[in-house]
């Protein structure tokens, strides 16, 4: 049976530690965050058989500005649903002969969807930072489902700890027990971040094996950050499938429990760990960390940017917002970047839904998202650039 996604709840005490939460593209400011009840009052959930899609099938078009990237992750998500529910649930594209019966699937400012079959058009609002979960969860909403302790049992099961804020960050699967959360070094003190060319992919080229357990959502996704990074960077960045010639020097993408690579190149087997949870824009940012590049937040310039609130960092993760020295990291000249795909959101690590990183006044540009995940920055673009000579 295709497993229900659930928003945030707080099992057993309030207070608990924050958790990785892949589901944060979906706390918008719709109903319960992520949705749509098109008539206010007259949608009676699972109960009413006339807020089912005939047949079991969800009819649906694709907006014509939906970016190629979502569309691969929607495709993804309807072969998935109807897997999991042994071809109970279908779907299929929109005809003339439907009128204005379908769902119609459409760029957003986040995750969101109409709840249930209105016999008229309805919506799936999708951003890019949506993965492929967020959007199965999206479309159990399409079929008439509500947030799992949303449920009139749920009191049996979760307390409500309505006094804890949560926090919305794409970059959540990223804050896990590496170093910053996410990277790994093989060979302590021995990386020199951006400035050591022998830890660069010789020329540019990312040579990769992708594990045989890596499922095919993963792989999709995987491919699709491959595709941006290489077009963002103007075909400075490329990637290479391995061959045997090509021994044990390349990095092996494998499935992990949360997003994580090694940084840099080192002319044997490195890795990049992903969990079903990562997003194309996290995968995208973990490609970065194989190319050499550390965080935003921690090159030697950020206290002229960003003070670290460390009394609001967890207990045993403030080595994670330590600054790299200008031995260790070049700026190259590029100016300190607040929308880089590479920094942190305000809140990673927090332990009450606090800032842990507070940029200085004035200094965020209008219109930047910090921590986002979207698409690599001008600053991400012009470091590899800098760095790959291309």
């Amino acid at each position: 049976m295709l497993r229900l996604l659930s928003i945030c709840v707080v099992v057993g005490a309030a207070g608990a530690a924050p958790f990785i939460d892949p589901a944060a593209p979906e706390y918008g400011n719709e109903i319960e965050g992520d949705m749509i009840e098109p008539f206010k009052g007259a949608f009676s959930g699972l109960l009413n058989t006339a807020n089912r899609w005939p047949g079991g099938v969800i009819v649906y078009r694709l907006d014509s500005s939906l970016p190629s990237t979502t569309r691969d992750k929607v495709r993804t998500a309807m072969t998935n649903v109807n897997r999991e529910t042994g071809n109970c649930i279908k779907f299929r594209e929109a005809t003339s002969n439907d009128g204005s019966r379908y769902v119609l699937i459409r760029p957003g400012s986040g995750c969101s969807a109409t709840v249930g079959y209105w016999g008229r058009i309805t919506y799936v609002n999708l951003s890019t930072s949506c993965s492929v979960g967020n959007i199965m969860h999206e479309f159990q909403h399409t079929l008439g489902v509500y947030h799992q302790q949303s449920r009139p049992d749920r009191d049996n099961y979760v307390t409500i700890a309505l006094e804890n804020p949560f926090v919305e960050d794409p970059a959540a699967p990223e804050y896990g027990n590496e170093i910053e959360g996410d990277m790994i070094e093989p060979f302590k003190g021995a990386f020199s971040g951006l400035l050591n060319t022998a830890n660069r992919w010789p020329g540019g080229v990312i040579v990769y094996r992708l594990d045989s357990s890596l499922p095919s959502s993963t792989r999709d996704k995987v491919r699709t950050a491959m595709t941006n990074v290489n077009r963002e960077t103007g075909n400075c960045i490329k990637f290479r499938q391995a061959s045997s010639s090509d021994g044990s020097r390349y990095v092996l993408i494998r499935p992990g429990s949360g997003c994580s690579a090694t940084v840099g190149y080192w002319g044997r087997t490195t890795y990049v760990n992903l969990s079903t949870r990562c997003s194309v824009g996290n995968i995208m940012h973990e490609f970065q960390h194989s190319l050499g590049v550390y965080h935003q937040q921690s090159r030697p310039d950020r206290d002229s940017y960003v003070s670290i609130a460390l009394e609001n960092v967890r207990s045993g993760y403030e080595h994670n917002f330590n600054k790299k020295s200008s031995s260790q990291v070049g700026t190259y000249n590029v100016r300190y970047d607040f929308g880089s795909q590479m920094h942190y959101g305000l809140t990673a690590f927090s332990k009450n839904g606090q800032r842990t990183i507070v940029p200085k006044p004035g200094a965020v540009p209008d219109g930047v998202v910090i921590g986002q995940r979207s698409r690599m920055a001008a600053g991400d673009v012009a470091i590899l650039k800098a760095m790959y000579r291309c």
